[in-house]
Parts: structure tokens; C-alpha cells; sequence
């Protein structure tokens, strides 16, 4: 036996059935197949709106993939529902950040990365194409004077959601921090238009209230880079 919360503060209408605020619906077992693939229901799911129990051990799923598991009747022996980044931004919950630049040997492009002090958690992943070699750095929790906070876009253009999770340029970084990511690629290109791409850290969860340092160094004189930050933004939920 499922059942449905609504955890929101207004009425909310899945599978034909309005629930109003707080309430929950036990769902009938000769419809549980139409609710598990009600793609509504499982986008209320993801961002928290609507909270899954299980109306015999009054188990509550907090985790969305969990919950769309038990929905769809997978246990956790087996392979989990795999939310796509195309659900994310559907939510309006993926942001990126984008650059096209030249470096010349030994130049770096650095930015920081700041999570919040809140439930949410940050999924980050970078996109990188490069005419030459390139290394990519990454730090966790370095000591640094953040300036302009750099504004990414929302991959959903009709969402009006805001990224809680900043992006800075700086001014002093006196430490560095503990690196947890360091890639190399683009090894022996020589000059002209021979491009490289990888995806790095495809994906980390970043820890909350916490500051990263990204750095991308160029190994090459007139090497032309194409960089893409991008993350998606969790938030946990209760009952």
C-alpha cells in the first residue's frame, strides 16, 4: 500500500485526484502503475511537493530517487531510477556557467565556488574543450577573499528560480586548500585546431556551507578553451 503527501501549502491535483494541503491520499492497488508513472506526480516528488510512505510499515521516503524507487516498485537490490538532467531542468533546479577564452603557458582561469548553509546540495559536473594541453584543479575549502559574484543562467528560461549555490571571481587566495580533483588532458597536441574535450567529475555532491577553488591551467601558448560549470540544486526534504 502507497500513499501521497501533499507537503506544499496549496492543493495540488495527480493522477485526476485533488489532495489539499497536508492531507494524504492512499493510493488503491489496482491504480498504483498509473500514479508510479504519472510524470506530474514524479516532478512533485523531486522538488519536494509531494512526499511517498508506505501505508503498511508507515516507512517515509525523504529521498526522492528512493521514493520514485518505491513507487515503481524497485527494491534496493535493484538498479535505481536514474533521474536525468533533463528532469532537473524541467524543475528549473540546473544552472551553468559558460566561457570561451585564450591562455597563453602557465595562465590559469579561477573561480570560487560557495554552497549554502542550508538543505540543499549542490551536484556540480564541468564540461572542458581545449586547443592544447589543459589541467584542471580542484579545491575543497580554501582560504580566499571572494569579490564579484558572477551570475550563471537557469537552463529552464521559464523558471523564475534563483541558484543558491554562488560563483565568485577573487582578489587573494592565501591557501589553497585540500585538492580533491586534479585531470590532465591534450597531452602532446601541437598547435592549431585540434580540440580535446572531457567531462570532469561527471558528478560530485558538493558539501554544504562550504568553498571550492576551480582552476583550469593552460600548458600552451594560444590555447583556446571552451568551459562549462554546471550543477543542479537538491533539497532535502522531511514528512
Amino acid at each position: 500500500m502507497k500513499k501521497i503527501k501533499n507537503n506544499d501549502t496549496i492543493d495540488h491535483t495527480w493522477c485526476g485526484q485533488i489532495i489539499t494541503p497536508g492531507s494524504i491520499f492512499t493510493i488503491s492497488p489496482s491504480e498504483e502503475i498509473m500514479w508510479a508513472n504519472d510524470s506530474t506526480l514524479l516532478l512533485a516528488i523531486l522538488d519536494g511537493t509531494a512526499v511517498v510512505n508506505c501505508g503498511i510499515d508507515g516507512t517515509v521516503y525523504t529521498d526522492p530517487n528512493t521514493a520514485i524507487n518505491f513507487m515503481k516498485g524497485i527494491s534496493a537490490e535493484q538498479l535505481p531510477v536514474i533521474q536525468s538532467i533533463s528532469y532537473h531542468i524541467r524543475l528549473g533546479k540546473l544552472f551553468s556557467l559558460d566561457h570561451i577564452y585564450i591562455l597563453q603557458n602557465a595562465a590559469t582561469h579561477d573561480h570560487a565556488i560557495v554552497t549554502p548553509d542550508t538543505t540543499t546540495s549542490a551536484h556540480l559536473y564541468c564540461l572542458i574543450e581545449a586547443s592544447q594541453d589543459v589541467e584542471f584543479l580542484f579545491y575543497e575549502s580554501p582560504t580566499i577573499t571572494l569579490t564579484t559574484e558572477i551570475v550563471p543562467i537557469n537552463r529552464n528560461r521559464n523558471s523564475s528560480n534563483v541558484n543558491t549555490v554562488k560563483i565568485y571571481d577573487f582578489s587573494v587566495i592565501s591557501a589553497l586548500g585540500t585538492l580533491i580533483s586534479h585531470r590532465r588532458f591534450g597531452m602532446g597536441q601541437g598547435t592549431g585546431n585540434n580540440i580535446t574535450s572531457t567531462t570532469i567529475d561527471d558528478e560530485i555532491i558538493l558539501k554544504r556551507n562550504t568553498t571550492y577553488f576551480l582552476r583550469i591551467k593552460s600548458n600552451a601558448n594560444g590555447n583556446i578553451l571552451s568551459t562549462s560549470t554546471r550543477w543542479y540544486e537538491h533539497i532535502d526534504t522531511g514528512s
